[in-house]
């Protein structure tokens, strides 16, 4: 089970970055609580960092246009860093203008939410055999942190590639001076991108986790109030709060389906095609350049990895309601006897809908989802290199 003190680095990550203007809150130092900046210098900061993102993302999509007018055919298997850039740019920019510009209350309030769980279940317990699910939520903010590494790595490598200030510097000023200054700008603005969508996954995974975590505690509650042979109004009262969580839940997830759907539906094409053109561009680098071969082939993986972990139990969140719903039931059946009460129960009870996580207007994550993902990427992959021997 997460506490406050597992993700401790998550705390500190958003206070710095938040300090930096990268995010336009400000959080508390003894509670984490966090609400919109106040402050107007750091607001207008802010602004200028999202001008800059914007300049920076019209430079590499010039610089795509550059590439592919010109033909420059050394440059074209490079082609899937700065797309994938201009991919991760606009998932960015879109969960950035949904979670500060767009609906702040939902996911401020998601994230006060979060905090108030954790803090019922204890600050410093430790569990010695963790799920996978948990380790991620754990290291969500090492995993983007590595994102901008990687890409260091792509334009330390071949720096002509995407970085449009880099290229059009004439080579007579071409010093070690400007590559480090356009090598930080390399990985201050990937920076930006990562922070922003560490903080959206941040959100979306501990959500998924604190609903499923909720309705295996409310299973847990419904069945003891068979065990311990509680019966009459005291049953009726458990029984009736049981199912008020319930309706909660319900609701919950139905208003993270309303802020999320959209963004998730963005973050997986992102992923899909991220993972494709990155593992394509990795394996035909890998004899010219490993180095840059090599990064390529870790952003897809990491691509991969992110996409799967993100959202590998949402599918649970429909099973789980049911089962849920079903204890309830089965514990009114057993405690209130026979008569009306049963039949009241049961109708207030199926009036629940099993909601799943939404993924755009019309889809929901399903149990396949995962292997879909990974034989689309697989076929893209195969079909790009036969295309491209």
């Amino acid at each position: 089970m997460l506490t406050k003190y597992d993700l401790r680095y998550h705390w500190w990550s958003i206070r710095f970055f938040s300090n930096l203007c990268f995010y336009p809150l400000q959080m508390d130092r003894k509670t984490n609580r966090i609400r919109i900046q106040q402050t107007i210098w750091k607001r207008l900061l802010h602004c200028l960092h999202l001008l800059v993102w914007l300049a920076y993302t019209l430079m590499v999509v010039y610089r795509i246009g550059e590439i592919i007018s010109k033909k420059e055919e050394h440059m074209l298997m490079l082609l899937a860093c700065p797309v994938g850039c201009i991919g991760l740019s606009f998932m960015a920019i879109t969960a950035h203008i949904c979670m500060f510009f767009v609906r702040p209350q939902f996911y401020i309030h998601g994230f006060n939410r979060i905090l108030d769980y954790l803090s019922g279940i204890g600050i410093y317990k430790h569990t010695q055999a963790r799920p996978r699910h948990e380790w991620f939520a754990i290291f969500i903010v090492q995993l983007n942190a590595f994102m901008p590494v990687a890409h260091l790595m792509v334009f330390l490598g071949f720096p002509d590639a995407t970085n449009f200030v880099y290229y059009n510097v004439p080579e007579e000023r071409k010093t070690p001076l400007v590559f480090m200054a356009c090598a930080s700008v390399e990985l201050y603005v990937f920076g930006l991108w990562s922070v922003t969508a560490a903080f959206l996954l941040f959100i979306g995974v501990l959500n998924i986790h604190m609903s499923l975590e909720q309705m295996d505690d409310g299973i847990v509650n419904s069945k003891s109030i068979c065990f311990k042979g509680i019966k009459g109004d005291e049953a009726f009262a458990l029984i009736e709060k049981q199912y008020k969580n319930c309706r909660e839940l319900q609701l919950a997830i139905q208003e993270v389906n309303r802020a999320y759907s959209f963004l998730v539906l963005v973050a997986r094409i992102y992923f899909l095609y991220e993972c494709i053109l990155c593992s394509f561009s990795g394996l035909r680098m890998w004899n010219v350049a490993s180095l840059v071969g090599l990064s390529f082939l870790l952003f897809g993986l990491n691509s991969t990895a992110m996409y799967v972990l993100t959202f590998e139990r949402a599918f649970k969140i429909p099973l789980k309601m049911e089962e849920y719903k079903l204890s309830i039931k089965e514990s009114a059946g057993v405690c209130l006897g026979g008569g009306s009460l049963i039949s009241v129960v049961s109708r207030m009870v199926d009036s629940i809908p099993c909601v799943a996580i939404k993924v755009g207007p019309f889809n929901s994550m399903e149990r396949a989802s995962p292997i879909i993902f990974f034989h689309f990427v697989v076929s893209g992959i195969v079909n790009l290199l036969l295309a491209f021997q």
